[in-house]
Order: C-alpha cells, then structure tokens, then sequence
C-alpha cells in the first residue's frame, strides 16, 4: 500500500448513541474511543450536562447506548 493509497482511505472515528426507546424520539451521540469511552473533559458544559442526562434516561427514555465506527475522509 502506497501513501496515496493510505491518504485516501478512511479514517475510524468513534460516537456513542444513546437511541430513544419511542418511534417518534431523537438520537443522543457524543464522540469516544472504540471502547465506548467519552473524553468528558473535552466536551462543553451543554454537551457534558446532555450526556449525563443521557445516562440517567437508560432503561427510561433511552436505550442502552451502542459504539459505532463513523467514517471520516
């Protein structure tokens, strides 16, 4: 594999989801490691006190949270 070959590859990047559990909810998602791991003092204090809420809302509103990979060029 060439340089140019690695350049044009994408590139793995990590988010969090939090899924409702309603047909008609939203989508929480906040940036991690393929752990699951939120890097809480690099986020702002809206999105530290939405995640926090996020985890208090599991089994209520929310499902339980999932890793995914997102693909970046």
């Amino acid at each position: 594999m060439t340089a140019n070959d690695q350049a044009s590859r994408p590139v793995a990047r990590w988010a969090l989801q939090f899924p409702s559990l309603h047909a008609d909810g939203g989508l929480y998602v906040f940036p991690c490691d393929e752990r699951g791991n939120v890097p809480l003092d690099d986020l702002g204090r809206r999105a530290l006190l939405e995640y926090l809420f996020a985890r208090h809302m599991v089994g209520r509103t929310l499902a339980r949270p999932r890793v995914v990979a997102i693909a970046e060029h």
